[in-house]
């Protein structure tokens, strides 16, 4: 059976911390709450990439 090394490498965006703190300052000045399911979805698909790499063991 073949040893494989498995990477897993997982970036943000550069814009998602100016994101987040954004939206707590909105957050903070309107007294609401936002609408997690949704920011999480967004930041899901948009925020964040990840990549998966796959090599074999070399010996």
């Amino acid at each position: 059976m073949a040893i494989r090394t498995l990477t897993v490498e997982v970036k943000s965006r550069w814009w998602l911390p100016v994101y987040i703190k954004t939206l707590m300052l909105f957050c903070l000045m309107t007294h609401r709450e936002p609408d997690y399911e949704k920011v999480s979805a967004f930041i899901a698909k948009h925020g964040i990439s990840q990549r998966v790499n796959s090599d074999p063991v070399k010996k």
